[in-house]
């Protein structure tokens, strides 16, 4: 058995000492070895969150990478897609009702023409529609009131019972919830 009073501070520096080192019986059998054990977590969480950060910011210099590479195919295309335009709108087209296309061997040139959409303000909207009396057009979401029903039930043994009719509600399961131990930093 170790017990952790003598614990020396880069006993777990590489993943093989700590394997090593798991594999043998392990106590915390006083405070100091409980403080000696809560500074490890604290500094693997430290490390964990460092390491987070690094990739973090490695991401957001990608991120920038890629809108800059998306910025230079832009710059580089734009001057060919504005000639493509150019002969597109001499030669004949096939035309449909939202857009107009010429094909070619390696693509096709295409044109969507301008259209309109609708984008309606829902407060407004919903407002509108209760003032005009059209609730065909109003969506009711019914939900139970969870928090509300919960506080007028009780756990009795692998039921859930409701305290006002003393009735059982059998559409309540009960689940057990282990304890759960954690580390506060």
């Amino acid at each position: 058995m170790t017990d952790c009073n003598n614990c020396p501070d880069n006993i777990w520096d590489d993943d093989q000492e700590m394997e090593d080192t798991a594999e043998k019986e392990f106590t915390i059998k006083d405070d100091k070895a409980c403080e000696w054990a809560l500074k490890k977590v604290k500094q693997e969480t430290e490390e964990h969150d460092r390491l987070v950060a690094l990739a973090k910011a490695e991401i957001e210099e990608l991120q920038e990478q890629i809108a800059k590479l998306d910025q230079a195919l832009a710059s580089k295309t734009g001057f060919f897609k504005s000639k493509m335009y150019e002969y597109f709108q001499t030669v004949e087209r096939k035309s449909t009702k939202t857009q107009e296309s010429y094909k070619l061997l390696s693509g096709s040139l295409v044109w969507k023409k301008p259209s309109q959409k609708m984008a309606p303000d829902k407060e407004k909207l919903l407002e509108y529609v209760k003032a005009n009396n059209m609730p065909e057009y109003v969506k009711v979401k019914e939900d139970v009131d969870w928090a509300g029903l919960k506080k007028d039930c009780t756990i009795q043994g692998n039921q859930v019972i409701n305290n006002q009719t003393g009735e059982v509600i059998d559409c309540i399961a009960v689940e057990d919830v282990p304890g759960e131990f954690g580390v506060k930093l």
